[in-house]
């Protein structure tokens, strides 16, 4: 699997907060997408149901660390199943 994806937020302050997390970030989405079953992500219903999750994940990452979900939506720039 190779994703791409660009996050959505409002506030570039709290994105740059954000940033200093990037490496739990990125564990915790590694960790996420390779749990990932092939024959439902394969699927546009399984693909919009993981980036809801993303979604949830780094919304929950923001809340825990800087006390806001931070990110909005995330929307995917690249998605490749093999």
């Amino acid at each position: 699997m190779q994703v791409s994806m660009t996050l959505m937020a409002r506030d570039q302050a709290a994105v740059d907060a954000l940033k200093v997390h990037m490496p739990l970030l990125r564990n915790n989405l590694v960790m996420l997408l390779s749990n990932q079953d092939f024959t439902v992500v394969s699927t546009p219903a399984g693909m919009e149901m993981l980036r809801q999750q993303i979604t949830a994940s780094i919304q929950e990452l923001g809340q825990k660390e800087l006390g806001k979900p931070v990110v909005e939506q995330v929307l995917f720039t690249n998605f490749v199943l093999q």
